[in-house]
């Protein structure tokens, strides 16, 4: 298991990702109205903005594919021990704790 410090920063990017995502599709906009015609923005403008977002979609691929997995889920998926569906035993499991975790985040 990581330790703490190391762990703080990963937590502060991934809870970062919305509103840097919000911040770059506004700068993008911006870009794309200050560049273009007010014909070509209502035209096509909004194409340019839309396919932008294909560029985070390949990169989390490229991640996600390359990205190995930890020596502890390697060892726990050749032993057989994995749930078919870890979801489905978290909210069916007596207590319901990730249940009732989960409401009360609402």
């Amino acid at each position: 298991m990581p330790h703490r410090k190391d762990v703080a920063p990963s937590a502060d990017f991934i809870q970062s990702g919305f509103p840097l995502g919000y911040v770059f599709a506004s700068l993008v906009f911006a870009l794309i109205s200050f560049l273009t015609t007010k014909e070509f923005m209502a035209a096509y403008g909004w194409r340019i903005a839309f396919m932008s977002g294909v560029i985070p979609v390949v990169l989390a691929l490229y991640i996600r594919n390359n990205l190995h997995e930890s020596p502890e889920f390697e060892k726990a998926k050749a032993s057989g021990k994995m749930d078919e569906s870890p979801f489905l035993e978290l909210v069916q499991a007596p207590s319901s704790l990730g249940l009732s975790a989960s409401l009360l985040s609402l």
